[in-house]
């Protein structure tokens, strides 16, 4: 599944998916409000929904960049120099998680 769009895919579920399909999204926030209501509005049901939140590091300023682009925020140098220790720069890496499967007809 691409970065890009993984919430749009849900919008195709219908078509895409094979009639006894389980659909698992991995987002990288804790809340992606627009998942549960895309599944209710193509008849699927969210048999589970998980969030994970846990203190990580990003060793080196290039990884905190590279970080920050996939997040699409700001790195800032500033930032790196008063935060960052021996581990690196520390930060929240956040999951929702959304298990679904097709309703019943």
């Amino acid at each position: 599944m691409s970065r890009r769009g993984p919430t749009s895919v849900i919008l195709r579920l219908p078509e895409l998916a094979a009639p006894d399909a389980q659909f698992l999204y991995v987002g990288p926030r804790l809340h992606v409000p627009q998942v549960p209501e895309r599944l209710q509005a193509v008849g699927w049901e969210v048999l589970g929904e998980w969030r994970a939140s846990v203190l990580a590091h990003a060793p080196t300023w290039a990884d905190c960049q590279t970080r920050c682009e996939w997040m699409a925020e700001e790195a800032r140098q500033s930032d790196w120099d008063a935060q960052a220790g021996a581990q690196g720069m520390p930060y929240r890496e956040e999951r929702y998680v959304v298990l679904a499967r097709r309703l019943p007809t």
